[in-house]
């Protein structure tokens, strides 16, 4: 978050120093992804209640600005594809007290979790992390 914080530092203070027109045009660029996109998933990501949801609205977000911005778009989901750890078994389920989610939703999410079995013991075992094709658009609403 500290690159970030310079580059918005660097766009609002663009009139007070020279740049060529190039650094201009690159600090304009990240400094409108920053603002419009990574401050707020990056703030809201230590959240594990919404997380999961954070990740997958993101991950569609940035197949829309990949019609703006392709080569950014496609840097953004390959990091994202990174941190898929919200995402696991183990950690998903507090989905569940994420209050950004309609109440059909988590109440079906729940249904879905009672359904299955229970093991009798619990392996340790590294997470397995989800597959996810970033080109499917996720609606979380109703």
């Amino acid at each position: 978050m500290a690159c970030s914080i310079y580059f918005l530092k660097m766009q609002l203070l663009s009139q007070r120093f020279n740049m060529t027109d190039d650094e201009d045009d690159k600090v304009k660029r990240m400094s409108t992804f920053i603002a419009i996109f990574h401050s707020r998933a990056f703030l809201r990501s230590r959240l594990s209640s919404i997380a999961p949801s954070m990740d997958l609205k993101y991950l569609t977000d940035m197949n829309i600005y990949a019609k703006e911005d392709a080569d950014a778009a496609v840097v953004a989901i390959k990091s994202v594809l990174n941190h898929l750890w919200y995402l696991t078994e183990e950690a998903v389920v507090f989905a569940i007290f994420d209050k950004d989610l309609p109440v059909t939703l988590r109440q079906e999410m729940v249904k879905k979790l009672f359904s299955m079995l229970q093991p009798q013991r619990f392996l340790p075992q590294k997470p397995i992390f989800p597959r996810i094709d970033p080109s499917n658009e996720v609606d979380l609403s109703e």
